[in-house]
This record gives structure tokens, sequence and C-alpha cells, in this order.
């Protein structure tokens, strides 16, 4: 078995077809993923919240799926603080309503949002679902609303620095031969690579491994 490719996986579907996936799912996937992705996720908040006072911060969580982390960032800004959810599966956003500040359908590609109007953006499991245009996009739309010296807190399955990942190799077979695998568009990507390009700078980075194989990236990057 070849290793992973050092370029990120094409998306060989339409974002609305991967959009329609998310919208099947949304009933299983909590549960389904959910106790995966947790850990990380909520490592990446506690990392956050050390490298700057979210109290009354004002934070925008992109894909936000069932909204499993919006009461802890709520909770983590307080009364004088707003988190918003946003996600683009109509499935996903029944889900999350309900389970903490306010939650909107929209596209990461164009965000619903004014310029300069948000303190955090984070993206849990989310940015590997686009395609390398699609990303730079969606990464140029988190620049723009976020005020001078905001952060943005991402995690996502990463390719770099992990060539000999089993997991990896087989995912990436999967993801080329197996079937509607590539349906759900999420694939391995060189994060920090794709902030250095977009203008951010990375204050904080580790890799860890979901199930002792799923590598992924954290990172809180500055503008």
């Amino acid at each position: 078995m070849t290793g992973v490719t050092d370029d990120p996986l094409p998306v060989p579907v339409s974002n609305a077809r991967v959009r329609a996936t998310y919208d099947r799912l949304a009933g299983v996937y909590e549960r389904a993923l959910g106790p995966l992705e947790a850990p990380s996720q909520r490592r990446a908040i506690a990392t956050l919240a050390e490298t700057v006072d979210l109290r009354g911060a004002r934070i925008v969580e992109v894909g936000c799926g069932t909204g499993a982390r919006l009461a802890g960032l709520v909770h983590r800004v307080g009364e004088e603080g707003a988190v918003v959810g946003l996600d683009a599966a109509a499935g996903m956003v029944s889900q999350a309503r309900g389970r903490g500040g306010q939650v909107v359908r929209g596209d990461a590609r164009q965000l619903p949002v004014a310029s300069e109007s948000v303190d955090v953006v984070c993206a849990f499991d989310v940015l590997e679902l686009f395609s390398r245009e699609d990303l730079a996009r969606v990464l140029d739309e988190v620049r723009r609303v976020l005020r001078p010296d905001g952060r943005l807190c991402a995690v996502t399955m990463t390719t770099a620095d992990v060539p000999d990942s089993r997991f990896l190799q087989s995912y990436e077979w999967a993801y080329r031969h197996l079937p509607g695998a590539a349906a759900v568009g999420c694939r391995p990507v060189d994060l920090d690579a794709a902030l250095s390009a977009a203008g951010f700078a990375v204050e904080y980075g580790e890799r860890s491994l979901r199930a002792g194989v799923w590598p992924v990236r954290t990172v809180v990057a500055r503008v």
C-alpha cells in the first residue's frame, strides 16, 4: 500500500451532495462519531480558553453539526457573550437548536456575519469537507468576520507528519475506490499550510490520535 498523499484528496462530488449526506446523517451522527470527536473538540476549547479570555466574547462555530459543543461555549462566554452555531445541513441545524446559543443555517463560504464582528471562530471537524479552492474561501471569510487579533480554533483530520499512518492509507484507499465513500467529503488536510496561505499565524498546535489511530490536528491561530 502506498503512503498518504501530500496534497489533499479531491472532493469529487458537489458541496450540495456533501451537505445532503450530512442532512441524512444528522439523526445518528452524534451517537456514531460523537464519542470519538468529543475529547479533542473539548480539548481545543480548553486550549483556546487558556490562550484568550472568553468571558464576554462573541463566538461563531462554523459547521456546528448537532450542536454538541454549543453549551460548553455558552458557558465559557457567560451572560455578556454570545455564541452562534452555523451549519449548512438543515438536519444538523434542527438537531442543534435548543442546545445553546443561536443556531442558523448558512454556508461557511459566505458567512452571514458582519465583518470584524466576531472574537473567535471555531471549526471542529468541518474544514476537511471543502475542496482546496473552497477551503481558501472559507478561511478568507473567517478572516473577514474576525475582529483584529481575533482567533480561529480548529480541529481537522490531518495528513501532515503522519506519512506512515495505516489508518490514513486505508482511509484514502476507501475514499478513492469505494462507491459513495467520497460523498461524506471528509479527507485529511494540511491545516497549517492552509492557514499560512490564508494569512493566519498559528499560536498553538498539537497532533493527537482518536481511538489510537485517527490523527487530528488542533490549532489556535491568530489573524
